[in-house]
């Protein structure tokens, strides 16, 4: 393109009508790509409520297939004592907010506040979307001191 329009110069790159289409090009997915990643914050957000609901049921068992192979750092029947445990001394749960939510490298992060018959209590939930389908990588509830 040798008598190609010059739009713009960076060094050692000149941005001709060829390339201005590229980036206009790049722009357009970077847009519609930004529309998929809010798809996928609400689809992380529906299966952290999904297993909040496990839990609140008391299905420790189902709760220990959700989490992702790489994070099981418990046994099934170690899981089920400490889940069932932290059941009792929480208890009920009376309300529930909607969550903090941040993403980080792939890793959605929902952290409830949540009353309970025993007090008030943060859980925490760390998920990702892991071949096709998405998995727990952590799960913590923390005493809420305030």
């Amino acid at each position: 393109m040798p008598n190609a329009r010059v739009y713009a110069s960076i060094p050692g790159m000149k941005i001709t009508q060829h390339c201005k289409w590229v980036f206009v090009a790049l722009a357009v997915l970077a847009i519609n790509s930004s529309g998929w990643a809010q798809d996928q914050s609400a689809a992380a957000q529906a299966f952290s409520e999904s297993v909040l609901k496990m839990f609140d049921a008391g299905e420790c068992s189902k709760l220990y297939d959700a989490f992702d192979e790489s994070s099981k750092t418990l046994t099934r029947d170690q899981w089920i004592q400490v889940c069932s445990t932290t059941l009792k001394q929480r208890g009920n749960v009376i309300k529930r907010s909607s969550p903090n939510a941040t993403k980080s490298m792939g890793i959605y992060r929902f952290i409830f506040s949540t009353q309970c018959t025993e007090g008030k209590v943060f859980e925490d939930l760390a998920v990702v979307h892991k071949e096709a389908d998405w998995k727990l990588v952590s799960f913590l509830v923390k005493p809420n001191l305030e």
